[in-house]
């Protein structure tokens, strides 16, 4: 099919709706015009893919989510002028006053009668229905957020330093404690200069302390020159105005640095080692590309202490895992080109039912499994559509965890960043073996997610999220934008926050019903529960604490006690320090 094309799959010759703008989520694979084989940049804005052509459509490997539409519309409206099916349908979406009765499009074509009868029109115009759940799907519903962030930004101790907060890396539950593999995004230039960090809790709303850091970048990003725009006559940058401060920074970075820029850590326990690894992917500073990273390889860091207790470390890393840049042949894959589906971006580790380590690696999510953390990792197919929304062609860092089924049954569930429409909430996936994933579906979360750090099993259908905001301003936290692109600049930065959903599991054979939603939607039970089993375990919390406190002030007491005996025995003990 031609580049532009507004047809979708099975559309027959007779379905004349003049062709509009191709929908930037028509299609899994967008190319622009003028370049076929050109991929979109990473973190595109939707303005910018509104432009790009739309690539075999007619093709259901293109464009699954259109795949059974193989007809014209079936409307038949009886309107004075006549028109009737993909025209008629055409019509009535741009008529939001009278026609969809001020209903958002999205909405709109999601009702019944639109997918009855409208289904094409609605696919032309990117208004794509959210799949129906499969049988034993997992379905996560939102009930609740921590009234605080569980790490601010330039607040929480071990943030002084941490100019920009956080993005990316995992949440998990071990021991009882909570542990955050987290990227740091802590100096200039913003998303270059980075260092990957271990946090821990009690609790997942916290109080979070700063273990270490892992990795940071080798580079200084020295400051090389430095302009202000003014009208002096000394000023080489004129034309300056009162009411704008314009400055151009340049920065120096050695782009042969293969750690010049690390993120997305992950953990991973090798059981044959016995030691605990952090799998992470780390850039070729780049200042042609928005993001600053050039060419990617997964390195792995390994812990010094031996055993599941060595989960706190310390790690040094040992070297690429995977990657184009590989000394090793066997462990030697991806590309360092921006628009290869293999751009080695990230690694989220797993562990398969048979005892096999997988991952999603690259840009286009291949699977990749291994005996070993440290690799050689075997790399198998692509599964674009499992890391993908209905809200969101362009997504990342997915993240994945076990969850158990009522009947004790595991399945694997993937959670990631939807980063064109970060202010809806995230992505989520599910496996009942960790090979085969179902189609994404969108999860909402009010506020919206930047970087969804991965579902942690509660049990008693009750699950834990930590997540990531990223604000464009830091001094204007009110809002994410609708795209994680216009998030990135000097003044922005992220915190992370703490929430809870219920888990409900989609019935076999039940009618089809919404695979996600808020918690308006789920019984008032079901959210009262969970929000009394949070009250409850809060108090408990606060019962060890105030019992905490007592044995303290006990203690404090009989020293006091005691200190004054060996005071009244001979006073120039009295001010003796306390270890006496």
């Amino acid at each position: 099919s031609s580049v532009g094309s507004s047809s979708c799959p099975g559309e027959a010759p007779h379905c004349s709706v003049p062709p509009p703008p191709a929908p930037a989520r028509c299609a899994v694979r967008l190319v622009p015009p003028s370049r076929m084989r050109t991929r979109r940049p990473r973190h595109a804005p939707l303005s910018w893919l509104a432009a790009w052509g739309c690539v075999g459509c007619a093709a259901a490997a293109v464009c699954d989510e259109c795949a059974s539409h193989e007809r014209c519309d079936e409307w038949q409206p009886q309107w004075p002028s006549g028109v009737v099916d993909s025209i008629a349908c055409d019509l009535c979406l741009n008529d939001t006053e009278a026609c969809l009765g001020r209903v958002p499009p999205d909405e709109w074509c999601a009702a019944p009668f639109a997918i009855t009868h409208c289904p094409l029109t609605c696919c032309r115009r990117g208004h794509l229905p959210r799949p129906e759940p499969s049988p034993g799907a997992p379905l996560f519903r939102f009930v609740f957020e921590e009234a605080k962030a569980a790490i601010k930004v330039r607040h929480t101790e071990g943030t002084k330093d941490n100019l920009f907060g956080f993005e990316g890396g995992r949440a998990m539950k071990q021991g009882g404690v909570y542990y955050y593999f987290a990227a740091e995004m802590f100096g200039f230039p913003v998303d270059a200069n980075m260092r990957i960090a271990l946090w821990k809790a009690p609790d997942i709303a916290g109080p979070w302390t700063r273990i270490s850091t892992i990795q940071s970048s080798n580079q200084t990003y020295k400051q090389v020159s430095f302009q202000q725009q003014c009208n002096q006559p000394y000023c080489k940058w004129q034309n300056a105005t009162a009411d704008r401060f314009r400055m151009l920074v340049e920065y120096q970075c050695d782009t042969s640095d293969l750690l010049g820029s690390p993120w997305a850590p992950f953990p991973l326990f090798d059981r044959a080692e016995d030691r605990w690894h952090v799998l992470y992917v780390s850039y070729i500073c780049d200042g042609t590309w928005m993001v600053a990273a050039g060419a990617g390889n997964i390195f792995g860091a390994r812990s010094a202490t031996k055993g599941i207790e060595g989960i706190e470390g310390p790690y040094e890393t040992y070297g690429i895992v995977i990657g184009p840049n590989a000394s090793d042949t066997a462990k030697r894959w991806g590309s360092g080109d921006h628009q290869s589906p293999m751009y080695v971006d990230a690694i989220d580790p797993f562990v398969l039912a048979n005892g096999t380590y997988a991952a999603f690696v690259g840009e286009d999510h291949y699977l990749a499994t291994a005996a070993s953390a440290a690799g050689p990792w075997s790399v198998h197919d692509a599964h674009s559509p499992a890391v993908s929304t209905p809200s969101s062609t362009y997504n990342e860092n997915p993240v994945v965890t076990r969850f158990t089924r009522p009947g004790g049954e595991q399945i694997f569930v993937a959670v990631f960043d939807t980063v064109q429409s970060e202010h809806l909430g995230f992505g989520m996936t599910w496996s009942e073996d960790g090979i085969h994933w179902r189609p994404g579906v969108d999860v909402p979360l009010p506020g919206g997610c930047r970087t969804p750090l991965g579902l942690i099993d509660e049990g008693g259908g009750r699950a834990s999220l930590l997540f990531t905001r990223r604000f464009a301003d830091c001094a204007n936290q009110t809002g994410l934008p609708g795209n994680g692109a216009d998030a990135i600049s000097p003044a922005s930065c992220a915190n992370v926050y703490a929430a809870t959903f219920s888990v409900d599991w989609q019935p076999s054979g039940a009618a089809a019903g919404p695979a996600i939603g808020p918690a308006s939607r789920q019984s008032g039970s079901v959210a009262d529960r969970l929000l009394r089993e949070r009250e409850l375990s809060l108090i408990d919390r606060l019962a060890a604490l105030d019992k905490e406190r007592d044995e303290l002030a006990a203690q404090i007491r009989e020293l006091a006690s005691l200190r004054q005996r060996l005071g009244d025995e001979g006073g120039a003990v009295r001010d003796a320090p306390l270890w006496l």
